[in-house]
């Protein structure tokens, strides 16, 4: 049985229609949107689709960050993380098989750059198809250097840039829109 639940979003009747698309590869999906829309999808067995999420970042305090934001996301998930580009290849190749769902990969980390991982991600054929977000915090308040490095992200392949807020809120504001825009690309 499915039941889609909408409310207080104009784009409901486009959502549940997506919600159909949904339906027919999972038995059950959660999401919310900002607060102002949600829709569930649910069937009488209650599975819930659970994401592999691996984060690569040297931080460890972003990296506790990010997982805490996690924890708050209504969108089930299993979270990974690696310390550096050469941790995050290795694991990517040992694997292939199993690959995430999404990677999220700073910029900026030693022994192997973000850039470095993500030419090799897209440059892999049983690796291209992952979905890269690029997060930084390198760019001070430079727009123009800051927008052409998104573009050569782009243009290498990563799915989305995500500049890592100061505060909690926004970041797992972002991580949020991040997920929901990834598990509606494999919707459809």
């Amino acid at each position: 049985m499915l039941r889609v639940h909408t409310s207080h979003h104009p784009l409901g009747e486009e959502l549940t229609e997506i919600s159909k698309i949904y339906y027919q590869k999972a038995n059950s999906f959660s999401i919310a949107l900002g607060g102002c829309y949600k829709f569930i999808i649910m069937t009488t067995e209650s599975e819930m689709i659970t994401l592999h999420i691996i984060l690569a970042d040297d931080d460890i305090d972003d990296r506790q960050f990010f997982e805490k934001a996690l924890k708050e996301i209504p969108i089930p998930n299993h979270f990974t993380t690696v310390n550096d580009g050469e941790q995050l290849m290795n694991y990517l190749h040992m694997n292939s098989d199993h690959l995430p769902d999404i990677l999220f990969l700073d910029l900026s980390m030693p022994r192997k750059t973000g850039f470095e991982c993500l030419s090799e991600i897209k440059e892999d054929e049983k690796l291209k198809d992952l979905p890269v977000i690029m997060l930084s915090t390198s760019f001070p308040r430079d727009n123009k250097y800051e927008q052409h490095i998104i573009n050569v992200l782009y243009t290498i392949g990563a799915m989305d840039y995500i500049r890592k807020p100061g505060d909690y809120k926004t970041l797992k504001e972002d991580i949020h829109k991040t997920l929901i825009k990834v598990t509606l690309k494999d919707v459809g």
